[in-house]
């Protein structure tokens, strides 16, 4: 230890300077080292990875985009994470079908909202029809059990299509 701290900054008993508080206006945490996250405190360190920006806000109604899925404030829903947050999918479909149990479109295995995936098979899965994760429109969506929803691609769709009616 004593000899990578000479090697890094010429001296074995150096330690890293403590710095004050996120230099964020307003914000009064403290900041965590500025060699791994600019000096800015976690919550502002993990908007910055999110969003590009430490100083944004998220906003009801506001969405962004997070692996590929659109998410958004909406913290009286009853499907809201602890943040506050849902993602766009679930919103829609939950709003278009309701809570409870429902059956998977492909196998019409039932599946419900009140479980989860990956403890659950059971878990509701919200499956997109054109695999487009931003395309939230209600007739895209669907329910699915987990199996069905992992084991469809693009590829499957093409074999599994139906045969085209003869003229």
């Amino acid at each position: 230890m004593h000899y990578l701290r000479w090697k890094r900054h010429g001296d074995p008993l150096y330690t890293l300077p403590v710095t004050s508080g996120c230099p964020v206006d307003g914000c009064d945490r403290p900041s965590k080292s500025k060699r791994s996250a600019h000096g800015w405190c976690q919550k502002h360190y993990e908007r910055w990875r999110a969003h590009g920006d430490p100083g944004v806000t998220l906003r009801p109604g506001v969405g962004w985009v997070k692996d590929g899925y659109r998410a958004i404030k909406a913290p009286d829903h009853p499907m809201a994470t602890a943040d506050g947050s849902i993602l766009e999918h679930r919103l829609v479909l939950f709003d278009l079908i309701g809570p409870g149990e429902h059956e998977c479109h492909w196998c019409s295995t039932t599946v419900t909202w009140s479980e989860s995936w990956p403890a659950s098979r059971r878990a509701l899965v919200v499956d997109h029809l054109d695999f487009d994760g931003l395309n939230n429109d209600p007739a895209n969506l669907v329910p699915s059990c987990h199996p069905c929803n992992a084991g469809r691609t693009r590829r499957w769709e093409d074999d599994h299509a139906a045969p085209a009616k003869a003229s």
